[in-house]
């Protein structure tokens, strides 16, 4: 016992102190870190107040630091919590511990330490001769949708803006091109033809699906398409965003093929400026597919979101070589049937960092 008071008649009796367990974190990346503690043998004279994870870079955390309340407990027994610990520093050394605040003190658990993973490099990968770039990006927190600076011209489908969380992964350098798409199946169905470093255009959400099965077993990897949330941080820069209109720039013709520039045709790709990630064409050249269906958004805050689980669309981003300005924001939808084919409907690459 750790408390004394009086019972009903005077004597004085022991209240158990609660036991608080801190697990193992999970989840552990280059910049996040899922944090749970677990309070046991917990007496019924013991009002939790609060519950909670502390942490630091040093030993010994205490909730005079870094620490999160995850809120009270008015039962006994035992109770879980958990606090999704984001914004930490690749390849660096945590310590934590849980604790609660009861009406008689604050009790901690044993403290436990994670390191966080290295910051991952790109990736060139070869097919049949080919070589395309994937670029590594940190996951980490945005809002997704139309913030501030996308101006009186978003539309109803990029509201609510919402809170997004997501881990690491990998994206495509550039737009699927035609020369890749043909070392993987064999042929070309681009309208603009001519010119292997032109993005592949006339494919569908299931060609696109196709091309990937193929790719993966060529490769031995997870190819996908990214999800419409991966598409949009790694548009927006990612954890090293500016806070642009467009990808990579507030002046359209500085970062893509649009309406105003394109002389009505796709351009070889990695020929306008990259975006802060080092990623280029997010915005024009070709609309690009994402894995998700279409649906409308939610103010909920989510994590690794991938959409509505059916629907009749598929998602597609970024614009193309024949739309105006207007289109080209990071936060712009579109959708379209997933068999439906047009000249100005391609893709690029996408796949998880850790599996």
């Amino acid at each position: 016992g750790y408390v004394k008071e009086k019972g009903e008649k005077g004597n004085a009796v022991t209240i158990d102190k609660p036991t608080v367990i801190t697990k193992d974190a999970g989840g552990v990346t280059t910049v996040s870190a899922v944090l749970t503690g677990e309070v046991t043998n917990n007496d019924a004279a013991n009002k939790i107040e609060e519950r909670g994870l502390c942490w630091g870079t040093e030993p010994q955390s205490t909730i005079a630091g870094n620490h999160h309340n995850c809120g009270g407990d008015t039962g006994v027994g035992t109770s879980t919590f958990s606090y999704n610990l984001t914004n930490l520093q690749n390849n660096t050394t945590y310590y934590f511990r849980a604790y609660i605040k009861t009406n008689f003190g604050i009790v901690y658990g044993e403290e436990k330490s994670f390191t966080t993973m290295e910051k991952p490099v790109n990736q060139t990968i070869s097919v049949n001769g080919v070589s395309f770039t994937m670029i590594a990006v940190e996951g980490g927190t945005f809002q997704m949708g139309a913030t501030s600076e996308q101006s009186s011209w978003s539309n109803i489908d990029e509201y609510p803006v919402h809170t997004v969380t997501l881990s690491d992964y990998y994206i495509g350098e550039t737009e699927v091109t035609q020369e890749l798409w043909e070392a993987v199946m064999g042929s070309n169905p681009s309208f603009f033809s001519g010119n292997p470093q032109r993005p592949v255009e006339m494919v569908s959400w299931n060609d696109c699906k196709e091309f990937i099965t193929k790719l993966n077993d060529l490769t031995g990897k997870n190819f996908r398409l990214p999800t419409e949330a991966e598409w949009e941080y790694a548009a927006r820069g990612g954890n090293e965003s500016q806070g642009y209109k467009y990808s990579g720039s507030d002046t359209i013709g500085n970062v893509a093929w649009y309406y105003g520039n394109s002389s009505s045709t796709t351009h070889n790709v990695k020929t306008k400026s990259p975006n802060e990630l080092g990623i280029y064409d997010m915005n024009g050249n070709v609309w690009e597919w994402c894995e998700d269906w279409y649906g409308s958004y939610s103010s909920s805050s989510q994590t690794n979101p991938t959409g509505p689980s059916s629907g009749s669309f598929r998602v597609l981003r970024g614009a193309s070589w024949s739309h105006g300005s207007i289109y080209c924001r990071v936060s712009e939808r579109h959708r379209n049937f997933p068999d439906y084919r047009r000249d100005t409907y391609g893709f690029r690459l996408a796949f998880l960092m850790y599996n």
